[in-house]
C-alpha cells in the first residue's frame, strides 16, 4: 500500500528549535509536531482534547497548565506574528475587543482590535468571523484586524455556525455552516472562493462551539459533538459519543501543519503467518514508530514488513516537498489475517440420508472487521452456510471447504480451509407377512417378521393395541380394514412399513319395504338387501302380527291398524347370526263430519264450525266458506259474513296414505235493520218539545231501544243532549243511530282582539246571527287590578276599542262579566278573559 504522507510543522529548523527548549518552560503550548493531534478546547481554561483517543471525564480532554486571561473569550493556534522570539505556534485570544498572545509565561495585549471573537489562525494570519452577519476580518500582527468580506449566505436563515474560522498553513481560511443549507467553503487570503463541500447529517442549533479540521477530519460542536470526513466534494457528519464539555470555540494547529492519527490509512494482511508488505512515499531518511498494539516491523524503508498477531498502529515519516513543512507523517493499522479451522476430517452414520454440524472456527480475528463466511458444496448443506457451524446432509463421501472473506474496503481476504465427511448407510428395509383364522365375534392374526437389519421391533395393530414381540398373534374384535404398522429399528436407525390386515367377512342383514305407511288392506312388498360373505345363507322374517315367512323377497297384508316392528334373523355358513328391523304404520280408514255452533248469524257476525275426523295419519284441513275465503289446519274454524245470504260450508282432510274425506254444512247470514233518526237538530230552551222515530222501514218482529230506557217506536225531546236508538231483528240482528240535540239560544264570546284601525277585530263584543233571542245584556271588563275598564248595555254598540279614559291600554288578559237576558225571560250569566293585541 503507498502511504498518504501527510505536511506536518512548519519547517525542520523550527522543529529542531523546538526540541532544544526545554519542555518545563514551554509550560502546555500547542503541538504542531508531526505526532500533533490535539483540538485545543476553550471553556473556563483551555481543555487538551487527544482525538486519537477516548473520551474520559478529567483525562481527555485534559486542562492546559495556560491559564486564559480574564476575560477571554476566542481562542487560535497561530504563528507568533507579534514577538519574533517569542514560542511559534502560540495560542491567540481576544479579551476587552484586543488580540492577545502567549509569549511563554503570559499573555500579551497587543493593543489591536479584533473585531470579533470567533477566531482561527494559519499561514501568517488571524482570521475572525463575525457569527451574526458572516462578516470576515484579518490580523497580520502589525495593526488592527481589518475586515475581508462578508460570506455569501452564511447568515440566511438566522446563523447557521458554530461561529468558529479555521485557517491553513498556506493562509487559507474555511467557514462552516450547518444550517441547511449546510457546507464548508475554503477561500483564500484575499477571500477568494476556493472550493466549496456539501455537508450532510451536520446538527445545527444556529450558533455552536466551534469547529476544527485536523488532516482530512472536520470536528464541530453544536447540540453536541460531531465528525466527517472531508471528501472531494461532501463531508458526511456522524455524532461523537462520550463526555465533553460544553466548548465556548475551538482551536487547533493550521490544517496541513499537523499530524492526524485519527484518520489512520488501514491495511489487511490476507495471508495468516506472514508479514504485511508497505511503501511510504517521500524520501528518506524513513523513521517508523509503533503508537499502539504489538507488532514487529522490518525493513528501513520505503519498504517495511509489519508481522502482527492483533492490529497495530504505526507511524511513518519521511522529508518532503510541501510548501507547509519538509517532514510528511502519516499513521497506519495494520490488520493481521485469521486463521481459519474448518474442523478435523469425521464420519457420519445415517439412515440412506446422513446430518451433521461442521465446527469451523476462526483465530486471531479482529473485532470490528466483518467476516463472511462460505461453506461448499452449498447443494450439501440445508442451512447456515454462511455461519461457522453449517448443518450438513451429504449423500456420499464429501470434501467440504470453508472459505472466510472481508469486503473490498477491509482487504477483501479470502482464507479457506478443507475437511472430508465420510458417510457408513446404517438404515433398514422393514417387511412382514400375516395370515387370518376368522371367527364370529373375533378374528385372529398371525405376523412374521421379515426386517434387515432390524434388530426391535413396534407394532401398531390398527385398533389401538400394540406390541413389540418379534413375531406376533393379534385378536381382532371387530371387522375392518386395519392399517397395521411395524417399526423396525436399531442402534441408530428406524424405518417402517404399512399393510392393509383386511378382517372384512360381513354378515349384515338389510331390508327395505316399498312403503313405510299404508292403509288398511293395501299390501306391502319387502326387499331383502342382506350382505353374507359366506354362503349359503338362511332367511327369516316375522311381520309383528303373530305371522312369519322364510322367502328371500316376501309381501304381506295387515288386517288390523296399528303400528308393527318387522325382523329378518339371517346366518351364513359358520354359522354367524345377524338381525335387521324395521318398523311400518297401518292406518284406519278414515270418516269426517261437521258442527256449528249457530246456523243463522247476522252479517258481521261469526260461526265457529268444528270437525270430527279420524286422526290417524291425517296430514291437513282444508277449509272453504262459501263466501270466497279458505283457511288451512284449523280445528274449529271461525268465520264472519259480511253480506247476507245461505253459505256452504265444505271441509276437505288429506291423508297421507289414505284416501281424502270430504264433509259440507251451511249458515244462513241475516241482515242487519235499518236506523235512522236523521240529522242533528237544536232546541231552544223552553220551547215546544219535538219527537224522534226511526225513519228507516221497520221489519216485522224488530224491537225498539232508547238509550233513555223507553222501548217505543217514537221518543219525546224536551232537552238537549245525545239522544240514540238500537232496533234487534227476530234473528237478534240489531243497529243504532243517534243524533245531538243542542239549544239554540246563546251568546258567542271572542277570546281576543286587536285594536289597531285597521277594520278588522278592533273591538271586542259578543255578536253572533242567534244572538236575535238575546232581549238584554250588560257588559263590564276589568284589568288585573279589578278596575273596571269598560262597561256598556247596548247590545248594537261596537264594543270595547281597548281605551280607558281615552287612553289605549296596554297589551294583555282582560276578564270580562256578561249577564243576558233571554226573551223567553230566562237568564244566564258568562265570565272569562280577554286578550288584548297590539
Amino acid at each position: 500500500m503507498i502511504l498518504r504522507l501527510r505536511v506536518l510543522i512548519p519547517s525542520l529548523l523550527t522543529l529542531c528549535f523546538l526540541l532544544l527548549i526545554p519542555q518545563l518552560l514551554q509550560a502546555q503550548l500547542p503541538d504542531c509536531s508531526p505526532t500533533g493531534h490535539t483540538v485545543y478546547v476553550h471553556t473556563n481554561n483551555i481543555e487538551n482534547w487527544d482525538i486519537t483517543a477516548p473520551l474520559v471525564t478529567g483525562t481527555n480532554p485534559s486542562t492546559n497548565t495556560i491559564a486564559m486571561p480574564p476575560g477571554a473569550v476566542g481562542l487560535a493556534v497561530a504563528n507568533n506574528l507579534n514577538d519574533p522570539t517569542g514560542p511559534s505556534p502560540t495560542f491567540y485570544t481576544t479579551a476587552g475587543g484586543n488580540f492577545y498572545y502567549y509569549n511563554g509565561t503570559g499573555w500579551i495585549n497587543t493593543g489591536h482590535t479584533a473585531s470579533t471573537v470567533n477566531i482561527g489562525g494559519g499561514g501568517n494570519f488571524v482570521y475572525g468571523l463575525e457569527g451574526g452577519t458572516g462578516t470576515v476580518y484579518k490580523y497580520d500582527g502589525t495593526g488592527n484586524a481589518t475586515m475581508l468580506l462578508v460570506v455569501p449566505g452564511f447568515a440566511a436563515g438566522g446563523g447557521g455556525g458554530p461561529f468558529d474560522i479555521v485557517a491553513d498553513c498556506a493562509g487559507n481560511f474555511y467557514v462552516l455552516r450547518t444550517l441547511a443549507p449546510a457546507w464548508l467553503r475554503k477561500y483564500s487570503p484575499a477571500g477568494t472562493l476556493l472550493q466549496e463541500w456539501e455537508v450532510t447529517g451536520a446538527v445545527s442549533t444556529g450558533s455552536g462551539g466551534g469547529f476544527a479540521i485536523v488532516g482530512n477530519m472536520m470536528y464541530h460542536h453544536n447540540a453536541g459533538l460531531q465528525q466527517g470526513v472531508i471528501g472531494a466534494t461532501t463531508v458526511v457528519c456522524t455524532p461523537v459519543t462520550g463526555p465533553f464539555p460544553s466548548p465556548g470555540d475551538f482551536a487547533s494547529c493550521p490544517v496541513g501543519g499537523a499530524g492526524t492519527a485519527s484518520t489512520n490509512d488501514t491495511v489487511f494482511n490476507c495471508i495468516p503467518g506472514t508479514a504485511k508488505s508497505i511503501t511510504a512515499s517521500g524520501t528518506a531518511p524513513f523513521t517508523h514508530t509503533i503508537i499502539s498494539g504489538t507488532g514487529t516491523i522490518t525493513g528501513t524503508g520505503p519498504s517495511f514488513g509489519v508481522t502482527c498477531d492483533q492490529p497495530v498502529t504505526i507511524a511513518l515519516t519521511s522529508t518532503s516537498n510541501s510548501t507547509c513543512s519538509p517532514i510528511a507523517y502519516d499513521t497506519i493499522m495494520v490488520v493481521p489475517a485469521p486463521s481459519v479451522n474448518a474442523g478435523p476430517d469425521d464420519t457420519l452414520y445415517g439412515c440412506a440420508r446422513y446430518t451433521g454440524t461442521l465446527h469451523g472456527t476462526l483465530s486471531g480475528s479482529t473485532s470490528w472487521v466483518n467476516y463472511t463466511y462460505g461453506w461448499t458444496p452449498s447443494g450439501l448443506i440445508t442451512s447456515g452456510a454462511n455461519t461457522p457451524n453449517p448443518v450438513i446432509a451429504p449423500v456420499a463421501d464429501t470434501i467440504y471447504k470453508l472459505t472466510v472473506t472481508t469486503g473490498p474496503d477491509q482487504g477483501g481476504c479470502s482464507i479457506s480451509d478443507s475437511l472430508r465427511i465420510k458417510v457408513v448407510d446404517e438404515s433398514i428395509l422393514p417387511d412382514y407377512q400375516f395370515s387370518i383364522n376368522l371367527g364370529c365375534t373375533e378374528d385372529t392374526v398371525h405376523f412374521t417378521n421379515q426386517s434387515i437389519r432390524g434388530t426391535k421391533s413396534f407394532w401398531y395393530f390398527g385398533d389401538g393395541s400394540t406390541d413389540t414381540l418379534t413375531h406376533p398373534q393379534h385378536i381382532y374384535t371387530s371387522q375392518d380394514n386395519y392399517q397395521v404398522k411395524l417399526i423396525s429399528s436399531n442402534y441408530l436407525c428406524k424405518d417402517s412399513v404399512i399393510k392393509i390386515v383386511d378382517t372384512r367377512h360381513p354378515l349384515a342383514a338389510a331390508f327395505t319395504t316399498d312403503r313405510d305407511t299404508l292403509c288398511l288392506g293395501t299390501s306391502i312388498n319387502y326387499t331383502n338387501n342382506s350382505t353374507v360373505s359366506l354362503q349359503p345363507a338362511s332367511y327369516f322374517w316375522d311381520f309383528g302380527d303373530g305371522t312369519s315367512e322364510t322367502f328371500s323377497n316376501p309381501s304381506h297384508v295387515y288386517t288390523v291398524p296399528g303400528t308393527y316392528r318387522i325382523m329378518l334373523a339371517i346366518h351364513d355358513r359358520l354359522p354367524c347370526y345377524d338381525t335387521a328391523y324395521h318398523t311400518v304404520v297401518v292406518d284406519s280408514t278414515p270418516q269426517v263430519s261437521l258442527l256449528l255452533d249457530n246456523h243463522d248469524i247476522c252479517t258481521g257476525q261469526t260461526a265457529t264450525i268444528t270437525a270430527s275426523y279420524t286422526h290417524s295419519g291425517n296430514i291437513g284441513l282444508d277449509w272453504s266458506f262459501g263466501d270466497g275465503n279458505l283457511a288451512t289446519d284449523i280445528n274449529p274454524a271461525s268465520h264472519a259474513y259480511e253480506l247476507p245470504g245461505t253459505y256452504f260450508i265444505h271441509l276437505k282432510a288429506r291423508y297421507r296414505v289414505c284416501e281424502e274425506k270430504d264433509a259440507q254444512d251451511s249458515v244462513n247470514v241475516h241482515a242487519l235493520p235499518l236506523v235512522n233518526l236523521g240529522p242533528d237538530t237544536t232546541l231552544c230552551l223552553d220551547a215546544a218539545p219535538f219527537f224522534l222515530s226511526n225513519l228507516a222501514t221497520a221489519g216485522t218482529g224488530d224491537r225498539y231501544r232508547w238509550n233513555t230506557g223507553d222501548t217505543t217506536g217514537v221518543l219525546r225531546i224536551a232537552h238537549d243532549g245525545t239522544y240514540s236508538l238500537t232496533v234487534t231483528t227476530v234473528y237478534d240482528c240489531n243497529a243504532t243511530d243517534a243524533v245531538v240535540v243542542k239549544k239554540d239560544c246563546y251568546i258567542d264570546v271572542p277570546n281576543s282582539f286587536t285594536p289597531n284601525g285597521d277594520g278588522v277585530n278592533d273591538y271586542f263584543f259578543p255578536r253572533q246571527l242567534l244572538s236575535r233571542s238575546v232581549g238584554a245584556f250588560t257588559m263590564k271588563v276589568f284589568n288585573r287590578w279589578g278596575q273596571i275598564v269598560y262597561e256598556t248595555s247596548n247590545r248594537n254598540g261596537r264594543g270595547w276599542d281597548g281605551r280607558f279614559n281615552d287612553k289605549e291600554q296596554p297589551s294583555g288578559v282582560y276578564l270580562y262579566q256578561i249577564n243576558v237576558i233571554l226573551e223567553n225571560g230566562r237568564t244566564e250569566q258568562f265570565t272569562g278573559n280577554v286578550t288584548l293585541l297590539r
